[in-house]
C-alpha cells in the first residue's frame, strides 16, 4: 500500500488514516470452524428483514459440511450472499444442500469422488 503512495495512486492522507490500526485476520477458507457461526449469524440477519421466512430456523448436517468444505474465494461477503440466495430458495426449516449454488456442489461432488 506504501508503494501506491509513493506512486501516487493512492492519497497519502488516506493510507494514514487506514494505516493506524491494522487488523489481521485469515481468510475465510483458514477458518472454517467460522462457517457455522457466520452463516447462522446472515440467516438470522436475513430473517429479520423478511419475517416471511421466519419458518427457515438453520442449516441441515450435509449442507452446513458442504459450505465448510467450500475454500470461499469471496470471503465473508461471499457466504452472505450464498446464505441471503438459499434463504430465498429454501421451502422447509432448513437449508438444504440442493439450494446451494453449482459452484460449491461442484467442489462438493469433486471432494466426494476423490475420497471414495
Amino acid at each position: 500500500m506504501r508503494t501506491l503512495v509513493t506512486e501516487r495512486a493512492f492519497r497519502e492522507d488516506l493510507y494514514y488514516r487506514l494505516d493506524g490500526f491494522k487488523i489481521l485476520l485469515p481468510a475465510l477458507r483458514e477458518r472454517t470452524d467460522d462457517v457455522p457461526i457466520l452463516a447462522q449469524h446472515f440467516l438470522d440477519q436475513f430473517r429479520i428483514g423478511h419475517q416471511e421466512k421466519q419458518i427457515i430456523v438453520g442449516f441441515s448436517a450435509e449442507c452446513m459440511k458442504t459450505l465448510q468444505a467450500y475454500t470461499w474465494p469471496g470471503n465473508v461477503r461471499e457466504l452472505r450472499n450464498v446464505v441471503e440466495r438459499a434463504a430465498i430458495l429454501s421451502g422447509g426449516p432448513l437449508i438444504e444442500v440442493k439450494v446451494l449454488p453449482e459452484a460449491i456442489t461442484a467442489r462438493r461432488h469433486i471432494s466426494q469422488a476423490g475420497s471414495e
